[in-house]
């Protein structure tokens, strides 16, 4: 799964959690999951959106 979600972020990057969620039809707490994953690995960053104004 972690070599299928690296080959499609490549591809568009600017992907959202709930967008691959719903590309995969996974819950999205499952892809954050995932995510985190490949972020430890530093095989993938996470950006904050400049529309969502939760603080992170």
């Amino acid at each position: 799964m972690q070599a299928s979600m690296l080959l499609l972020l490549k591809g568009n990057q600017g992907m959202t959690s709930n967008d691959l969620a719903k590309h995969y039809k996974l819950q999205p707490s499952a892809i954050t999951r995932l995510v985190d994953c490949l972020v430890d690995q530093s095989l993938a960053t996470r950006l904050a959106s400049a529309h969502d104004r939760r603080v992170s």
